[in-house]
């Protein structure tokens, strides 16, 4: 089995037996959960759970399928691995919350809303904030700017470092936001809802729910608790009891947190374009074109 992997490709992963990857998946109404860049034939540059890495790969029938994108037109390879090495470089962290993506995705994303699901993104944005708040102080502690990204975002920025030959074109803009779980009148986005709602004081917002159980503690018993509150409601059955509403407080403080790790790191970005997806890439890009479906390993 041979892997045409050219130098600048994106990798984007088909979700593994993890629940926060069945979760974005399920949320982006996609097979994928993660992405990468091409360094060299065998080489691919990601952010992994503790950081930027730059692991060997080969081709492997028992490996994980995976999709490889090219930008069209070609453009040369260098000025993107010139971005991504210096991104190795400087060691970009990654000591996000593990659910961070997720709870970007339960707010940009079109949801039905369900008391579960209500309770349930409750304990996630809650535990998000808390893990933002204790990263924020770690980032003062260390006393310099050093940039945090997530998987995709890391792969757009790379491309966007590069200028406007390169920088990938999503339709819609930097994050896809559609009714992507069925364009119906009871699905909604806690991002609209926020819009159209009044001044919201989150000085009160306290980071432990009055629900909050040990699920909290481990980021996938709370996302497999998650995906099957996404899951168990008949899509024909309309919802009722849950007022969506009321999260509007934890989640203008998770917003306000994100802001304010975007200061403390000095990135002018928008915020919605941290939460690129994997499905943003694989199927909204327009100027991305898959090349190969592959299955590979790292080594």
């Amino acid at each position: 089995m041979k892997l045409n992997m050219q130098p600048g490709d994106v990798l984007v992963f088909e979700a593994g037996d993890d629940w926060i990857g069945k979760s974005i998946a399920f949320l982006t109404k996609s097979t994928v959960s993660h992405s990468a860049m091409a360094l060299e034939e065998f080489r691919i540059v990601e952010m992994g759970p503790h950081g930027i890495v730059s692991p060997g790969v080969h081709a492997d029938e028992k490996g994980r399928k995976v999709y490889l994108l090219r930008l069209e037109p070609g453009r040369p390879a260098q000025p993107l691995l010139q971005a991504a090495e210096a991104y190795l470089r400087e060691g970009v962290a990654f000591d996000f919350p593990a659910l961070f993506l997720l709870a970007g995705l339960l707010i940009y994303r079109a949801i039905r809303p369900t008391p579960k699901l209500q309770q349930l993104t409750d304990l996630v944005l809650r535990s998000v904030c808390k893990g933002l708040d204790v990263f924020i102080n770690r980032l003062r502690q260390r006393g310099h700017a050093q940039k945090v990204m997530v998987c995709s975002q890391f792969v757009y920025q790379c491309y966007r470092d590069c200028g406007e030959d390169y920088q990938i074109h999503l339709q819609g803009g930097d994050l896809q936001n559609g009714m992507n779980m069925g364009d119906t009148n009871e699905n909604i986005r806690l991002i609209d809802l926020l819009e159209q709602s009044g001044p919201i004081n989150t000085n009160l917002v306290d980071m432990h729910s009055p629900e909050e159980s040990g699920i909290c503690s481990d980021p996938q018993q709370l996302a497999r608790e998650l995906y099957a509150a996404l899951t168990e409601s008949d899509p024909n059955e309309m919802p009722a009891g849950a007022d969506m509403r009321a999260l509007l407080p934890v989640v203008q403080k998770f917003l306000e947190l994100v802001e304010q790790i975007l200061r403390e790191t000095e990135q002018d970005i928008p915020i919605n374009a941290l939460f690129v997806t994997p499905d943003d890439l694989l199927h909204h890009a327009k100027n991305l074109r898959v090349v190969e479906t592959a299955y590979i390993t790292r080594d």
